[in-house]
């Protein structure tokens, strides 16, 4: 992990985060939002950004615990701000919940305690890894292809002429396109098996154009997101990597995801521009409002303004999901929705109202759940943080997926979908510390 300590960069961007925060306050308050709401976004950004420094010495890193908490802490302090017909206040539940939320990971993630690492861990042997990826890479070629098939079309091909993304939704095949998913985390595997002696580097940049090129095809963000971040963790893993190039990889990133939205946005059927395009999905009345934040408002705000709904419909209706949220992927396998035995109540569909990762744990549990399962997400932070530290490779893919389920909190709990627990599962059979070969 890269250190930041009494680096002149920090106070640069501590300055220009200070300076951002009171420009953003005159700004609002000129073009009329009320100063209750500039007050409060004021405390939680001020909050975020100051526990966010605080976290670069108390690890002396610029990537650790916390600081991969921050982003969604960010988002969370601007959804203060109205700018949205469709966004209202919180009501005292939903901020009781925020606020057990934070202060659970942020106590789990500074705490001493992590899990003891066992000198009798059991693992696959070489050739038994090997066989184990190259089914996993031969499945999800098949599968890519199969699909392509029910889309009638390479969607690479017809990037900018086709709704590639809604084809492709519509015809990905059940199970098998977990097959696709998994290569997200392809490229950290491939880096750690080349460093380990495993493949060569003519096999690695072979198999990694091969992974880059399947998953560019569906236009999924979060999937690119969870390959980019966990290749990037196993990059500087092996690597001295500056902090200008992190800051570097952050603008990347974003002017990335910006682009897949343009793309995305070429194929929607409209004469607004793109500006007034998303003031008018966003809800946003105001004509001064910029694209950047009718864009946070979209893909942000209103996420939490439907999280605070659902609390209010759950409290309302007294409902207890007693883990149906927390077990997803168990319940889906099992098939206990089919069934029955599970209660699916559309107002309390988090992953179609997109209402960030704080409400299934309410949902399940109440204040119990929030406690407990922020408290194991930030256990889990630190502890596959020390490991990192220790030199463990089979610690590097855990800590970038929990770092990706937090970053990602904004939209869905990404800690119960198929994907991360398929991901943390397959490093356990896939990856060995080399201290340990």
């Amino acid at each position: 992990m890269t250190k930041i300590t009494r680096n002149r960069f920090t106070y640069i961007a501590l300055f220009l985060s200070i300076v951002s925060w009171a420009f953003l306050c005159i700004r609002y308050y000129k073009i009329g939002i009320s100063i209750d709401e500039i007050l409060l976004f004021s405390i939680f950004f001020l909050f975020s950004i100051s526990i966010l420094f605080v976290s670069f010495k108390f690890y002396n890193s610029v990537i650790n615990p916390i600081s991969i908490y921050a982003p969604f802490l960010i988002l969370l302090s601007y959804s203060f701000i109205q700018l949205s017909n469709n966004q209202e206040g919180y009501t005292t539940n939903s901020l009781l919940v925020i606020l057990f939320s934070i202060f659970s990971y942020s106590f789990a993630a500074t705490t001493k305690l992590s899990f003891k690492k066992k000198d009798n861990r059991k693992f696959l042997t070489i050739r038994t890894r090997k066989l184990l990826f190259r089914f996993l890479f031969i499945g999800a070629i098949a599968t890519f292809f199969l699909e392509c098939l029910l889309i009638g079309y390479i969607p690479i091909l017809k990037m900018t002429t086709e709704n590639v993304y809604a084809d492709s939704n519509e015809n990905l095949i059940p199970i098998l396109h977990y097959f696709i998913t998994l290569l997200a985390f392809f490229p950290s595997w491939l880096y750690i098996y080349r460093k380990q002696g495993i493949i060569s580097n003519k096999k690695f940049k072979i198999l990694l154009i091969i992974t880059v090129f399947i998953l560019i095809n569906y236009l999924s963000r979060q999937v690119i997101l969870l390959l980019v971040l966990s290749f990037f963790g196993t990059y500087m893993f092996y690597n001295k990597i500056s902090n200008k190039l992190i800051f570097r990889f952050m603008v990347g990133l974003i002017s990335f995801f910006l682009l897949i939205t343009i793309i995305r946005f070429q194929t929607v059927t409209t004469t607004a521009p793109l500006t007034e395009y998303y003031r008018i999905v966003a809800g946003i009345d105001n004509q001064e409002v910029t694209f950047t934040e009718a864009f946070l408002v979209e893909y942000s705000s209103k996420r939490f303004a439907a999280f605070n709904k659902i609390i209010n419909y759950a409290d309302k209706i007294s409902f207890w999901g007693f883990g149906q949220y927390t077990f997803k992927p168990l319940t889906s396998l099992l098939f206990l929705d089919n069934l029955g035995i599970v209660s699916n109540i559309p107002e309390l569909d988090t992953e179609n109202a997109v209402s960030t990762y704080m409400a299934d744990p309410y949902l399940d549990f109440r204040y119990i759940g929030v406690i407990l399962l922020n408290f194991i997400y930030g256990f889990l932070s630190i502890t596959f943080y020390k490991r990192i530290k220790k030199g463990q490779e089979d610690a590097i893919v855990p800590f970038w997926i929990v770092s990706f389920c937090l970053i990602m909190g904004i939209f869905i709990n990404f800690f119960n979908t198929m994907m991360i627990w398929l991901g943390f599962l397959f490093n356990r059979l896939l990856i060995k510390p080399s201290i340990n070969e």
